[in-house]
């Protein structure tokens, strides 16, 4: 049983002929789980198996050469992009990165991308008007491919992203598993005339996290943090540090919307922070984030200081875990 400080070297484990570990805290159904997979009863666990602790020892070796295909993130959230950039890495690809719509056209136009994995809500130009752009200056000769990233999850959303011209959707938190095999499936397209009337597959949608943990709960999900930062403490406390800053900032221009009711600032930054916790892996915060995001698209203050202080609480937690466990 290991704390996320030891989970540094997973070589290390290998060269002693341990068999697997966990990372603490562990939970009592997570044993119970691992205790009935090791005693050859399926089911899910948090216990890594001798064979993956092989698996990932050997990752770089073993990582597939995706590097054909060429894949552009386009993200303006710092945390967001330190989160699909690692799990593009992880699956295989060398991606580019930019922080906005205009800047993704101003790369589009110098090179060619086969996928472009586009965010809906950035600041200069949003990922719906980069993409009619893009569509526009392409015409009939070329069609890139563009995945929406977008913390929305409605019908209505989903329609405007295919009325922008982008071909599918998928919703943070971005799960790795998830990502790869939408770009596998797309990667069989490029090349090939788009069909206008296939209907593009969304990924099931995840039950929401559950506001009722204790206070005293680890507030990060270590798993899906080991998983983003393949082990590395050095990766995990530059991405936590860099979480909380921006989270910092996005409550403290919450905290100076809310007295002269800027409902603009007020939704703009509830969304940022609910797709940002969400790709982080912060219990409970994306669900708080999305109730004042509502409140505030419905014009409406009722409420929203209560869950601007819960977001504040749950931040803190945060940086005590940073501090305590991680630095």
């Amino acid at each position: 049983m290991l704390t996320i400080q030891q989970h540094d070297s997973v070589q290390e484990l290998e060269m002693m002929g341990i068999s697997g570990y966990f990372i603490k805290p562990v939970r009592a159904s997570r044993l119970f789980d691992s205790l009935m997979s090791a005693c050859g009863t399926q089911g899910y666990s948090a216990f890594v198996p001798k064979e993956s602790i092989r698996e990932e020892a050997n990752i770089q070796k073993q990582k597939p050469n995706h590097s054909v295909l060429k894949i552009l993130l386009v993200e303006d959230h710092p945390v967001n992009q330190m989160v699909i950039l690692s799990q593009l890495e992880i699956l295989g690809y060398q991606p580019d990165c930019v922080d906005n719509g205009k800047d993704a056209i101003a790369k589009l136009s110098q090179q060619n991308y086969d996928i472009v994995l586009m965010d809906c809500q950035m600041p200069i130009l949003d990922g719906y008007e980069a993409t009619k752009e893009l569509r526009r200056r392409e015409g009939l000769r070329r069609h890139t491919v563009v995945i929406a990233l977008t913390a929305h999850a409605l019908p209505s959303d989903r329609d405007k992203c295919l009325a922008a011209g982008m071909d599918d959707y998928l919703s943070k938190p971005i799960e790795q598993e998830v990502l790869g095999a939408m770009i596998e499936r797309w990667a069989k397209h490029i090349g090939r005339p788009k069909r206008t009337k296939k209907n593009p597959s969304y990924p099931k949608k995840l039950s929401p996290t559950t506001l009722a943990h204790s206070l005293d709960e680890t507030p990060l999900d270590l798993e899906r943090l080991n998983n983003i930062s393949r082990g590395k403490v050095s990766f995990q406390q530059q991405f936590v540090q860099t979480f909380v800053e921006n989270a910092q900032l996005g409550l403290e221009q919450m905290r100076l919307a809310l007295p002269v009711n800027d409902f603009v600032t007020l939704e703009q930054q509830a969304h940022r922070i609910k797709g940002s916790s969400a790709n982080a892996g912060v219990r409970g915060m994306p669900d708080v984030a999305a109730q004042l995001e509502h409140l505030a698209r419905e014009k409406t203050l009722e409420g929203a200081m209560e869950q601007l202080e819960i977001l504040e609480r749950q931040l803190e937690q945060v940086k005590a875990f940073l501090k305590n466990e991680l630095l």
